[in-house]
């Protein structure tokens, strides 16, 4: 106040104008007052749009050691080159500069602020980098807060779907479909069901031999989907025993071919009978053999066989009745 009032420093005055002034004098002046008092005056710029004058400012407490860990001035950055279209690069410059966990924290408290689109646009720009780089750092979280802020901008179920598909097409690592699956199962209900069905064929088709734990994790997750459809869940067990060849994978494949055969009834499946028709020769893919054509007492014999070449004995005890 005995200065003329929170806007008439002249060392904040040259920043506002854009005039020359060296970091070390403009950090003493930073230094010289609560950061929240620098925050005031940023929120009172961009709300009055003077963009310009609010950059200049927020860069320059960016460019402070101390008020540059506070990301109310990341968020304002962000903030204000959402309102400047011309300073894309700025925008993509300062993203790789910051963490996802930080970024997720600028996210939310962009929506708390009512800033939908701001939100979004700034969850999308940390998510498509990870999912191009096969990155999982932060992913489901990021998944989580997109699908939130996509439905809140726009409710249309289709147009979701259509935008996880499209997040999908640029994924390069085959384990974020589970945080979409998750998702798309929240959110769509009924047919959301039967599109993780249809997503875990299509990723099933991908080479993933350098990968067995997440092929394992895709059958059983069918299997978790599909807990009626006996032969999908017979197929799925022998899959995972083939990738794992352990007794436990073994003993599940025993249980399963105990149980008597079943009809499948297209009326009580949980995904339509073009879905499952599509979804069979897929999963029959990771299959030593078909056991359509074998009795239990052959699948068994094969399953010993493959159990020993694995572990070079078998241990009778173990097996439990395997022999």
């Amino acid at each position: 106040i005995r200065d003329g009032g929170p806007w008439e420093d002249p060392v904040l005055q040259a920043v506002l104008k854009a005039q020359p002034a060296s970091q070390e004098i403009v950090n003493k002046y930073l230094s010289s007052e609560n950061p929240l008092f620098f925050e005031l005056r940023a929120r009172y710029l961009i709300a009055c749009e003077r963009i310009p004058e609010a950059m200049a400012l927020i860069k320059s407490c960016i460019n402070h050691p101390e008020i540059s860990k506070d990301l109310y001035f990341h968020q304002a950055l962000f903030t204000c080159l959402f309102m400047s279209p011309v300073e894309d690069q700025l925008f993509r410059e300062h993203l790789l500069k910051t963490d996802c966990k930080s970024g997720i924290d600028i996210i939310c408290n962009a929506e708390k602020e009512g800033k939908t689109m701001l939100a979004l646009q700034l969850c999308e720009s940390f998510l498509i980098p990870q999912l191009q780089n096969g990155d999982m750092y932060c992913i489901w979280e990021l998944i989580f807060i997109w699908s939130k802020l996509q439905l809140k901008s726009n409710p249309s179920k289709q147009v979701f779907v259509d935008q996880c598909y499209q997040l999908l097409r640029t994924a390069t690592n085959v384990r974020v479909i589970f945080p979409f699956m998750k998702i798309i199962k929240d959110e769509v209900e009924e047919e959301g069901l039967q599109i993780c069905v249809e997503i875990c064929g299509c990723a099933l088709q991908l080479d993933l031999h350098d990968d067995p734990k997440t092929k394992c994790l895709i059958y059983k997750t069918i299997a978790h989907f599909l807990p009626n459809d006996l032969e999908i869940l017979r197929i799925c067990a022998l899959s995972i025993f083939f990738l794992e060849r352990s007794l436990e994978a073994y003993r599940t494949v025993e249980e399963l071919y105990k149980r008597p055969d079943e009809e499948y009834n297209e009326g009580t499946s949980s995904v339509q009978n073009r879905v499952r028709f599509e979804l069979l020769p897929i999963l029959k893919k990771g299959l030593f053999f078909d056991p359509e054509f074998w009795n239990f007492v052959m699948i068994k014999k094969n399953c010993v066989a493959l159990l020993n070449q694995s572990t070079g004995e078998t241990d009778p005890d173990d097996v439990s009745g395997v022999q």
